[in-house]
């Protein structure tokens, strides 16, 4: 449907959109390529840096073996190989189930007689495997594996690999609180009155870069200006192009 409506041909990007997949360097585009999905899921863990635009010279390119970001590619793609081991062989594994739904109780309601049902059981390794393939395979047309796209960074493909990622999470909060101990120990760390506001803490702390992500999307130029300490060209031009046509 897409080739159709783009009368079958390749679209048309220009090379400051996406400076890699200009680049004469097999090499170096590969090894940009690998390492964009890490600054991605960077962007997921800790996203005190955003910006409108992420083209031009925003993102360096990966252009020698020594480059030190190589090795956080490896470090993540080892992680999530292992990762996906784990999920695949914890689905086929008999193991702690969480009810995720129950459907009404016994009782005549309104002149028929509704039958008990047990509630729905998944397992961990199944809400894993759910999690990890929200986080991966919405994103995969964006790593230029495929096909390449008019962009280097692009914050919006990140809003369903996100849904994985809080379901990840969540998952993670329900084991770490269900290891608490009981009772108070006495370290307060170990405490899960502690963990909750651990959890409180990182909670709020997201919230407020929320809040403040919000007031950059105020106006145009707010949102320009935002972008100026990750594509300074592209963000100091549009912000005179604003103040130009006052």
């Amino acid at each position: 449907m897409r080739l159709m409506l783009m009368g079958f041909s390749a679209p048309d990007f220009s090379p400051s959109d996406n400076p890699a997949s200009d680049c004469d360097s097999l090499l170096t585009r590969w090894m940009t390529f690998a390492f964009l999905p890490v600054l991605n899921f960077y962007l997921l863990l800790c996203p005190v840096t955003l910006s409108f635009d992420w083209s031009m010279s925003a993102v360096p390119l990966v252009d020698s073996c020594s480059d030190a970001r190589n090795l956080m590619t490896s470090a993540f793609y080892a992680s999530l190989i292992m990762m996906t081991w784990r999920v695949v062989r914890d689905v086929n594994r008999p193991s702690t189930s969480v009810a995720a739904a129950s459907n009404g109780h016994c009782g005549d309601v309104g002149g028929l007689r509704w039958k008990r049902r047990r509630p729905m059981r998944v397992g961990r390794g199944q809400l894993l495997l759910l999690a990890l393939t929200l986080l991966t395979l919405p994103f995969i047309p964006a790593t230029n594996l495929f096909f390449y796209v008019g962009f280097v960074v692009a914050e919006r493909v990140l809003y369903i690999p996100s849904t994985g990622y809080c379901l990840l999470l969540s998952v993670a909060v329900v084991d770490l609180v269900s290891r608490c101990p009981r009772r108070p120990a006495l370290s307060p760390f170990r405490s899960s009155l502690s963990r909750y506001w651990m959890m409180m803490l990182l909670v709020m702390s997201l919230a407020l870069r929320t809040l403040i992500r919000n007031a950059d999307w105020l106006n145009e130029e707010a949102l320009y200006r935002s972008g100026i300490s990750v594509n300074p060209a592209k963000g100091r031009s549009l912000v005179s192009l604003i103040a130009a046509h006052r």
